[in-house]
């Protein structure tokens, strides 16, 4: 039996610990102020926090659809 892990990208692990155990890590979406992003992707944990900084407003996220996390999980 083969054992896959994976994750979403609000766990904000080390780089270097997903590659040692081979761990895939899905986006989420980051809402910051009207703009969508892909966690990890397109924003960084900094830019959370600088978005907060100057805006005094807190990023929120969502999971994907159905299709994002289907389309993910098929590759496994």
């Amino acid at each position: 039996m083969n054992i896959k892990i994976t994750t979403d990208s609000t766990a904000d692990l080390p780089q270097a610990l997903l590659e040692e155990h081979n761990i895939s890590t899905i986006p989420l979406s980051v809402l910051a102020g009207d703009t969508l992003y892909k966690d990890g992707l397109e924003i960084k944990p900094e830019d959370v926090f600088e978005f907060y900084k100057k805006s005094g407003k807190m990023c929120s996220t969502s999971a994907l659809n159905i299709e994002e996390y289907s389309g993910f999980f098929a590759d496994y």
